[in-house]
């Protein structure tokens, strides 16, 4: 007799870069994860990458069934390649992590189990980040700090791409296509979605470096703001800053009114930027394992 067990399928989307020697060790340890009714895929997002990384998932996909990769053009970063990954994904849940080490694999069930057992997403939280560089460290704590105000969203719990979505959770994240800019999210009670926080200790970096220089945390720091800032705020912010360029007008203030201005306008270009333009048609696909999932895709855009 056949058990009639429906298979949940998952997808664990992977951006890399310059990754080459790091690939098919991550690939067999994924391979040695095995949960009773649940089928696990790897899909890589090769993004940019200038050493082997291209020619080792060719040789991987053939090798495995379950690894997938798409190349891509991508001039946004990790957050929108990942978010490619979960925008193109049919899986009944996708988990979102980086191939270095820095994410334990032991957290990768655990978070399955959770979901399982009816949550929707399962957010990785690192508790712990030993041997983390000073300025990364200042510059984490200033940019949970201005992210908190600016935007009034707490994303120290979101300090991880580590996470687990499921397919419901990722419709609302598709509709809401401007987290992709940050992989933030920031779901509505009305929205019922049903999210567990899983902490873990980030081990030693076992392969390579950190690719985030101080200039690009700024410029991820930037994109994550905007794409994140709510509409109240952003007319909050408006009315203030009209209201400041208004009192400078009628004290002959022009500096100070010409200041105000050039605010608003870096306010309102960037906020309407991410509002209106899927991060998604941003991205070009340069070579594929899976030609019919992104005909598919394409046509969708």
């Amino acid at each position: 007799m056949f058990n009639n067990i429906i298979m949940k399928k998952i997808d664990i989307i992977v951006a890399v870069r310059n990754e080459s020697e790091t690939l098919i060790k991550f690939v067999d340890q994924i391979s040695k994860i095995k949960i009773e009714g649940v089928k696990i895929s790897i899909v890589f997002m090769e993004d940019g990458s200038t050493d082997d990384t291209i020619n080792v998932l060719r040789t991987l996909s053939k090798e495995f069934f379950s690894v997938k990769f798409y190349s891509l053009k991508n001039d946004l970063g990790q957050y929108v390649a990942l978010f490619y990954g979960i925008y193109n994904s049919a899986a009944d849940a996708v988990i979102t992590m980086d191939v270095d080490g820095g994410h334990p694999l032991y957290i990768i069930e655990e978070m399955i189990k959770d979901y399982l057992n009816g949550y929707n997403v399962v957010q990785g939280h690192r508790a712990v980040y030993k041997s983390k560089e000073k300025y990364r460290a200042i510059a984490s704590y200033l940019y949970n700090s201005f992210f908190l105000l600016f935007v009034g969203l707490n994303v120290i719990k979101q300090n991880s791409i580590f996470r687990l979505i499921d397919r419901k959770a990722c419709e609302i994240f598709k509709t809401n296509f401007h987290w992709g800019y940050s992989l933030k999210t920031n779901f509505k009670k009305s929205d019922k979605v049903k999210v567990r926080y899983v902490s873990y200790v980030t081990p030693e970096r076992e392969f390579g470096m950190s690719k985030y220089n101080f200039f690009r945390l700024l410029v991820l720091s930037f994109r994550v703001a905007f794409s994140q800032l709510s509409v109240q705020r952003f007319l909050l912010f408006s009315f203030t800053l009209l209201s400041l360029a208004f009192i400078s007008f009628i004290n002959d203030n022009y500096y100070g009114m010409i200041l105000c201005f050039l605010l608003i306008a870096l306010l309102i270009i960037p906020y309407f930027l991410f509002r209106k333009i899927n991060p998604v048609s941003r991205i070009t696909i340069l070579e594929s394992n899976e030609r019919h999932t992104f005909n598919n895709l394409e046509n969708k855009n």
